[in-house]
């Protein structure tokens, strides 16, 4: 297995037990070098207190202690929660970050760089794990994993609320011939030699014909792996995004593997897509790239 140098990117609000149990798992079994970041906003701006009079200067102390507590208390239990993973796939948690694997290092920094200093980190990784975003996450925490998708030039896992195995038996992947889907297929290619069974989903529209599995799964074959097609041509007025969710439900897939955005930005906010859908209600780990 080529990954061997792993990154996790934890969301400041939200419980990222799950993503470091998976991670860890990842980790564990790969027998890798693990990074995990937690970025939190920088809330305290020093300039108010030159501009504040005395009465406003006591309740601007009063509400950045409240602020720095909460951080101390969200912090340790984000700490508890590496170090409890760590331990339980007997994986070294070590103080210096170039050291060998397997080891997991822990980062916890003031984000002022609006994500460039995750991006920069996660262009030497291997894999990029991220939670998926729930009610409980951090304001720009979606922000930040498109960030990584579109500046990292690396894959990314997109961690479901409950942890997943590091050992996936049935792979789908959701293929429309685009160049992002083709870089995820390329990314995910040792997991998907490892799968005990592959399925390639084309979910048929005016854009994507029902055929265009078909050449994916002769170059899959050349690799010496056999894949089933599954085409949705009825949809029964459900989204591309919804109808390939369900069926990776309905085949159990363990993971699914998919091109990010390959619709522009623009159209994924205004029309939806199956990027955001996928993002926001996948119940399966899933991999993707840009």
């Amino acid at each position: 297995m080529s990954m061997r140098a792993l990154l996790a990117v934890l969301d400041y609000r939200a419980s990222n037990r799950s993503l470091l149990e998976t991670v860890c798992a990842f980790g564990s079994r790969w027998q890798a070098r693990l990074e995990v970041l937690l970025p939190y906003p920088g809330l305290w701006n020093p300039d108010l207190m030159s501009v504040a009079d005395e009465s406003m200067r006591e309740r601007i102390e009063q509400a950045v202690t409240q602020v720095h507590n909460h951080e101390a208390s969200f912090l340790g239990k984000a700490r508890q929660e590496f170090d409890d993973s760590c331990r339980r796939f007997h994986l070294p948690a070590v103080a210096d970050e170039t050291a060998p694997p397997p080891s997991a290092h822990w980062d916890a920094y003031t984000d002022f760089d609006r994500g460039c200093r995750v991006v920069r980190q996660a262009r030497l990784a291997d894999l990029v794990f991220v939670g998926r975003p729930v009610a409980d996450s951090g304001a720009g925490y979606e922000d930040l994993i498109n960030q990584i998708l579109d500046g990292s030039g690396r894959p990314i896992l997109v961690v479901p609320p409950r942890p997943a195995a590091a050992a996936y038996g049935r792979m789908a992947i959701a293929w429309n011939g685009s160049a992002e889907s083709a870089r995820a297929v390329a990314a995910a290619m040792d997991l998907i030699g490892a799968a005990d069974a592959v399925d390639i989903i084309v979910a048929e529209s005016a854009r994507t014909p029902g055929s265009a599995g078909r050449r994916l799964g002769a170059y899959l074959a050349c690799h010496d792996i056999q894949a089933g097609r599954h085409v949705l041509a009825d949809r029964r007025n459900r989204s591309a995004g919804e109808a390939i969710l369900d069926k990776c439900a309905e085949m159990k897939s363990d993971l699914l593997v998919m091109g990010a955005y390959t619709h522009t930005r623009l159209q994924e906010r205004m029309f939806g897509g199956v990027t955001r859908h996928v993002m926001a209600h996948a119940q399966l780990p899933v991999l993707m790239a840009r």
